[in-house]
């Protein structure tokens, strides 16, 4: 559903702006997860991304730990 995996880094000089786009390898898991996010949560995802960039690590958030151990048991 969510395929866009890409963090887009922008960063403002005087009077122009670049864009960095940075691959983010995310695991059969971890695109489970994002699939199975509602439009809320994956609107909230999308501004953790866009505001920590490749900061974000899937595996770390606490919502994806809640569900893997959901998933295991």
């Amino acid at each position: 559903m969510y395929k866009n995996k890409y963090i887009y880094i922008i960063t403002m000089e005087s009077s122009s702006s670049t864009s960095t786009r940075y691959d983010v390898q995310l695991s059969a898991e971890e695109n489970a997860y994002i699939e199975s996010l509602s439009v809320k949560e994956y609107q909230a995802y999308l501004i953790a991304r866009d505001h920590l960039g490749i900061l974000l690590t899937v595996h770390k958030i606490n919502g994806f730990l809640q569900w893997q151990k959901a998933r295991k048991s």
